[in-house]
């Protein structure tokens, strides 16, 4: 007689914040606002806090901060903004902001370097201030880092067509992140309330690559960082934007390191920014992955200790909706999505009601060692709190979750 199937612990993510921004706070990213969501940083911190606020208490677990598209390029290429509080007499508090420093009220163009580092650490402290305010202590802080074409404009994330060319080499990215990422490992404070990294929406096979290499070398210390690489399918096959096929990029998210120096294996995998009617085909290529990966393992030709991951999954809730890069906005798609040999129509079930399923059939599967589960463009706090209705059963199943030990590893 089998023993029986013990589920594996489920957390659960926040929403899209970008598009939560645009639907319930009226904030439209537009060209002089090349950091979209991350322009909050400098135009109106406390309405970040209040929107992470918010899904805190609608139940997100983890919460993403607002360095998607955050990057030293996107703040020197945002106008300066003047704060009402530039003329705060002396000894009164400031914040933490950098505010324009041009003559009168003539704004200059672009944030140093020095700026834009100290506004993207803020972004954590807000994240941990907003669990705060929800009544959370115990939620999770994920450091959020987009795809390098994520920083590009028009952004090439669901592309994949990066430019100059050495981005599209290993190196040339590598070096990208790392420029990035240690602006919140020179602050050990900010790095200290680091709980999880995220790189995500990556569209090409080097990328996966080069950050495997980069959290190597970042988790060369005593202080090692749980972190997890996600992936975006946009079009109608199981591919990423570069062509690569799911299931391989799934391997080279996981396989054991053969670049120069080694690749460090991330705690989770996983899918965002991508329809859910193409997750379950998408999940079962991942599962494929890992299961082969744990037969090596059992064989003998992978570590013992690589296995299993946690699978991470963030759709979008946009239905009969595509995001148009290059003119900042979501138009209308096309009224079918052709997956492998199926079609799907827009006329589906609730985007909660879909996703619970795919996540109650990758509970039951034995594979992964945890799910972390949430939205992505176009989900809201409702979204997120129905979908954590519908969880909370999962959640509870096995007498629960052990306070400070799911993240598990």
């Amino acid at each position: 007689m089998s023993p029986p199937l013990i589920r594996p612990p489920i957390l659960l993510l926040d929403g899209g914040l970008g598009t939560t921004l645009e639907t319930s706070y009226n904030i439209t990213p537009n060209s002089s606002t090349p950091l979209w969501s991350s322009h909050q940083l400098i135009e109106n911190p406390d309405l970040l806090k209040q929107a992470h606020r918010d899904f805190a208490q609608a139940g997100a677990d983890v919460l993403l901060t607002a360095t998607y598209q955050a990057s030293f390029e996107g703040f020197a290429a945002t106008p300066r903004v003047r704060k009402q509080n530039d003329d705060a007499e002396e000894g009164e508090d400031k914040a933490h902001i950098p505010h324009s420093k041009g003559k009168g009220d003539t704004a200059e163009i672009g944030y140093s370097r020095e700026e834009a580092a100290e506004f993207m650490r803020h972004a954590v402290t807000l994240t941990r201030e907003s669990f705060l305010a929800a009544n959370r202590p115990t939620g999770l802080t994920a450091l959020s880092l987009g795809a390098y074409g994520a920083a590009m404009r028009p952004s090439t994330e669901y592309s994949g067509a990066y430019q100059p060319s050495h981005m599209l080499t290993v190196p040339g990215l590598r070096a990208w992140h790392a420029d990035r990422l240690n602006a919140f490992r020179a602050s050990p404070p900010c790095w200290s309330a680091v709980d999880l990294v995220a790189f995500e929406t990556l569209p090409r096979l080097e990328e996966i690559k080069a950050v495997r290499t980069l959290m190597r070398r970042a988790n060369d210390g005593p202080e090692r960082k749980k972190w997890w690489i996600s992936a975006v399918f946009p079009n109608d096959d199981l591919n990423l934007p570069d062509g690569t096929p799911a299931e391989e990029a799934a391997r080279a998210m996981i396989a054991e390191g053969v670049e120069e120096g080694g690749e460090q294996q991330p705690w989770g995998i996983g899918i965002n920014c991508t329809r859910v009617q193409r997750l379950p085909a998408l999940v079962e290529a991942y599962s494929a992955a890992v299961k082969k990966h744990v037969a090596q393992a059992n064989e003998g030709e992978v570590s013992s200790n690589s296995c299993p991951f946690w699978l991470v999954l963030y759709p979008n809730a946009s239905e009969g909706l595509a995001y148009n890069a290059t003119k900042q906005l979501w138009e209308a798609a096309a009224e079918e999505v052709e997956v492998g040999e199926q079609q799907h129509t827009t006329t589906r079930k609730a985007w909660d009601e879909e996703l619970f399923e795919i996540v109650q059939t990758a509970s039951l599967a034995d594979v992964w060692a945890g799910i972390l589960v949430g939205g992505c463009c176009k989900t809201t706090f409702e979204d997120i709190r129905k979908l954590g209705s519908r969880l909370e059963g999962l959640m509870e199943e096995e007498g629960g979750r052990e306070e400070g030990s799911y993240l598990g590893g």
